[in-house]
């Protein structure tokens, strides 16, 4: 069984890949425990901002913020 720190940075490495990859996208992606992760892309820039919502929130819950975080990073 892998570390979970070890599972979190790969997690945090693919991640990172795809956004640099794709722009006003959504997609997803396996973790390595072959869970399905939706991920958006939204803004132009550096460093990439990623919004991780807690256990009962899906990605809606930062719709709010998307706007105004967009205008300067990715």
């Amino acid at each position: 069984m892998k570390s979970p720190i070890f599972t979190n940075a790969t997690m945090l490495a693919v991640s990172l890949f795809v956004i640099a990859q794709l722009d006003g996208q959504t997609g997803f992606v396996n973790s390595p425990d072959s869970i399905r992760i939706a991920y958006e892309v939204h803004g132009d820039g550096l460093p990439a901002l990623i919004f991780v919502h807690g256990w009962s929130c899906d990605r809606s819950y930062w719709k709010d913020q998307i706007g105004s975080f967009s205008k300067t990073l990715k």
